[in-house]
């Protein structure tokens, strides 16, 4: 099987670390970079930790420009990039399980995708 085959049925789960209002500028270049592969997904979902917790508005304001119905998901700790990323990596699982998602394709937030993503096998 191949992703574009249930990319429709599929949510795009992005990790990611906010330290700035600068990483955000940066984190808008990815999204609008990405948006002819994120637009193909059932829906996204943004786990994300912060240096300052005050950019989780700014980080949600700016994934709804894009995907108003996204769901954002806002660590109030961030342990560092291992055990932050683990918890940033269960946040999204767990939400999967909760709300019976069967196919999520997890990356971080700085991920480059081309289209050529749809074609690889899964």
């Amino acid at each position: 099987m191949i992703l574009k085959e249930i990319i429709s049925k599929s949510y795009y789960g992005t990790i990611g670390y906010i330290s700035s209002k600068n990483d955000l500028i940066l984190l808008e270049r990815y999204i609008v970079h990405n948006l002819p592969v994120l637009k193909k997904y059932k829906g996204i979902i943004v786990a994300t930790n912060y240096n300052d917790l005050g950019l989780a508005v700014k980080n949600a304001q700016l994934w709804q420009k894009y995907f108003p119905k996204c769901k954002i998901i806002n660590l109030k700790e961030n342990r560092g990039h291992n055990f932050g990323t683990a918890d940033l990596d269960n946040a999204l699982f767990d939400y999967c399980k909760s709300n019976k998602i069967e196919w999520l394709c997890k990356v971080s937030n700085d991920v480059v995708l081309k289209k050529e993503v749809l074609n690889i096998k899964i």
